[in-house]
């Protein structure tokens, strides 16, 4: 647990600021939509929030399970994480 921790902390350099960039590109692409005649997919706006779940499970279960894993499943989970955080809040409904 402690060398994944390790590895998950130096991947973090990286992966917090695509996760804050990811972020605010969803937030400010769901203002663009709201100001536009374009509609939010309910569809897409639940599977973002689904995976984005299931990718932090699976990360928590990544640390925690003694498995000879690649020591690339943090860039990859931070990757998913916000590619589903982005469409999460790009799909988020016009009135809340």
């Amino acid at each position: 647990v402690a060398y994944r921790s390790g590895v998950l902390l130096m991947w973090a350099a990286f992966g917090v600021p695509v996760l804050l960039a990811a972020i605010y590109d969803g937030y400010m692409r769901r203002e663009i939509s709201k100001t536009n005649f374009s509609s939010q997919s309910p569809m897409l706006h639940k599977s973002g929030i689904d995976v984005f779940r299931a990718a932090i499970a699976l990360m928590v279960a990544w640390l925690l399970i003694p498995w000879h894993t690649s020591m690339l499943v943090a860039p990859t989970g931070f990757f998913i994480i916000g590619a589903a955080a982005w469409l999460w809040i790009s799909n988020a409904p016009k009135r809340m």
